[in-house]
């Protein structure tokens, strides 16, 4: 299984790949980047194609970085409360055990019996 997903992610790295080798002249090609907020208007001089795409890339990646932020905290605390369950559970489960287990009374005398 673990080659077949080494094998898969060579490929996608190689469409990947010969995509950006084939669209060359896109991803080189310089643009402006204009925003108008009806108040206020900003335009960025001209770069390549290619930041912008990783510039949002990355944008995106850190927003929902952050979104799920607070979704990972909970679930940490969340398997913290249920490994103390689990442990105080456990803790009880053995002592029960020890309670209603018949103690070994078995002496030397008894087994020397048993062997004989």
């Amino acid at each position: 299984m673990k080659k077949i997903k080494i094998l898969f992610w060579i490929i996608i790295f190689a469409i990947v790949v010969l995509f950006i080798f084939q669209n060359q002249p896109l991803f080189l090609e310089k643009q402006a980047i204009r925003i108008d907020l009806q108040f206020a208007r900003y335009e960025l001089p001209q770069i390549p194609n290619v930041i912008i795409l990783m510039a949002s890339f990355l944008i995106g990646l850190l927003l929902s970085y952050f979104f799920n932020l607070s979704e990972r905290f909970r679930s940490k605390k969340m398997v913290r409360q249920l490994n103390a369950t689990i442990d105080s559970l456990q803790q009880e489960i053995s002592t029960l055990k020890n309670r209603f287990e018949p103690p070994d009374d078995s002496g030397p005398a008894e087994k020397e019996d048993q062997a004989a």
